[in-house]
Formats: structure tokens, C-alpha cells, sequence
């Protein structure tokens, strides 16, 4: 027989139940995954204890729940064109999200959970383009062929150093050289290169060396007597003392706010070839 001072099981009561004991466990679980200091002395069966409680209250509170709750559920289609109401219950005032460990590396997955008939159920987003697309230093990436200029397309002009295959590489002292080629405007999307070689960059020296680092990082020291700062207006020696070109994850050379597909470093003794290479 029951207590007459005790009030009414209500699917509000059962609710914050549910919730209260879900948010221990989730919290004793995360705790644990962060390695965090947790007293474990009999919380294995204080957990085990709990999820026992929170499914017998899950039972009891799907019988309390109202009879909205004995709907039927609407489509899948339906849902994505109102997706503000649970599609169980058909009531909007309580949905939540809820974890769950399965969907934790899916963007696209957002588990809810409504707190009115208890149900539980998982968004699936979907992808349907970009918007604001901007370089690194912010500055809007423009998506059509329209709105590029020759400028958007055209290689150094050799009036800040000597460019390969051009008047400004005519006369240079004998030496080591790293030469970049098949280049593009780093500000040029994949999609709105021009299908050829692109154009001819920057022989760097005379070189002492070039010192390449897990195939990423290219570390160059002028010859005794010679400077490369000229190259690098805007790039400084690093603390090494080498000045730097860095290789991007397409393997592309980037110098100058060009990227380049090919590069080599040799000996240059005289006037370059006048062939495209």
C-alpha cells in the first residue's frame, strides 16, 4: 500500500530523475577518460547501480508519460521540415541533446533527446557548400573565372630579384642556385589554375648550401660575400641563420606569395637555356 503523504510520480519528477542520473554517469565517465583523480572505491557498483535506476525510470516514465506519447511517429521527411518538435511525442518544449561516445568524431550526427516522452533519436546534418571563403590574411577568395585578372596569372617581373628565363637573370655570378618554376599566385584556388606549366620564379643565390628537412623545409646560406635578403623582404633570417622556403602539403615551394611546383638546385655558370624545361 502506498504512502499517502507521498506525492505523485509525474513525468516531470521521473524526467529530472533521468537526467540527474545520466549527467553522474557521463560525468564519471568523462572523468575517468581524462585521467582524472576519481575515488574508486565502490564506484563501479555506484555506477552500475545507477544505470540500473536509470533504465527502471526510463520503464516507469515511458507508462507516465502523456498520451502524446502514444502517437505515431512522424517521417523522416516530415521531421527535416520542422525539425523544432520531437518525432515521437509531436512536442517541442524539451528537446536536449544528449552524448554519445559513437558519435563523438561525426560533425554531421547531433544525438537529441526529448524530455517529454524520453525518447531519444540523432539529427543527420548534411553538408551543403561553403560560404566566406578568405585567405589567410582575410581577404575574400573570389569562386569564378570571372573575377580573375592576367594580373592573378602573371610571375614576378624581376624588378626585386632575378626571375629564371628573363633579362633580370642575365649576367649573374657563377655559383649555386635554387631555381623555382611551374609557380602560381598562392591567392588562385586549385580549380582556377590554368592547365600549363605556370610561370617561371626567383634563381635564389649564389648558394653555400641548401639544407632540406623532412622534406618540408628548405634552409639556404648565401655565399661568402653574397646576401639573399633581397628574396626575402618580408622574411628575416631565422634563428639558425639560414632563410627559409617552406613546403606546402601539395608540394609546392612557397616564396613570395607564389607557390611552385618544381624547383632545382644547381650549379649556374653562364646564361640559362631558352627552353622551357
Amino acid at each position: 500500500m502506498s504512502d499517502p503523504t507521498t506525492p505523485p510520480i509525474t513525468a516531470e519528477i521521473l524526467d529530472a530523475i533521468c537526467v540527474a542520473i545520466e549527467f553522474a554517469v557521463q560525468e564519471y565517465e568523462y572523468r575517468q577518460d581524462e585521467d582524472d583523480f576519481v575515488d574508486d572505491v565502490g564506484m563501479g557498483d555506484d555506477i552500475k547501480k545507477a544505470h540500473q535506476w536509470l533504465t527502471a525510470a526510463a520503464a516507469i516514465q515511458q507508462k507516465a508519460a502523456p498520451a502524446a506519447a502514444k502517437r505515431h511517429p512522424i517521417t523522416s521527411a516530415m521531421y527535416a521540415e520542422d525539425p523544432m518538435y520531437c518525432p515521437n511525442c509531436h512536442t517541442g518544449d524539451n528537446l536536449q541533446p544528449w552524448n554519445d561516445s559513437e558519435y563523438d568524431d561525426d560533425p554531421l550526427v547531433r544525438p537529441i533527446r526529448c524530455g517529454n516522452c524520453g525518447c531519444k533519436w540523432t539529427d543527420r546534418l548534411s553538408l551543403i557548400g561553403y560560404e566566406d571563403l578568405r585567405d589567410a590574411k582575410g581577404e575574400p577568395i573570389t569562386e569564378t573565372a570571372e573575377d580573375y585578372t592576367d594580373a592573378d596569372y602573371a610571375g614576378p617581373d624581376g624588378s626585386a630579384y632575378p626571375v629564371y628565363m628573363t633579362p633580370s637573370a642575365k649576367d649573374l655570378p657563377p655559383g649555386l642556385y635554387i631555381t623555382l618554376w611551374n609557380g602560381y599566385r598562392e591567392h588562385v584556388p586549385l580549380a582556377m589554375r590554368p592547365d600549363d606549366w605556370g610561370f617561371n620564379g626567383p634563381m635564389i643565390g649564389p648558394l653555400d648550401n641548401v639544407q632540406t628537412t623532412y622534406g618540408q623545409h628548405l634552409k639556404l646560406t648565401a655565399a661568402d660575400g653574397y646576401s639573399l635578403a633581397h628574396y626575402f623582404p618580408d622574411r628575416p633570417k631565422n634563428d639558425e641563420g639560414f632563410y627559409d622556403l617552406i613546403v606546402d602539403v601539395e608540394g609546392c615551394v612557397i616564396h613570395d606569395g607564389c607557390r611552385y611546383g618544381d624547383w632545382t638546385v644547381d650549379y649556374y655558370a653562364g646564361k640559362p637555356e631558352a627552353d622551357t624545361p
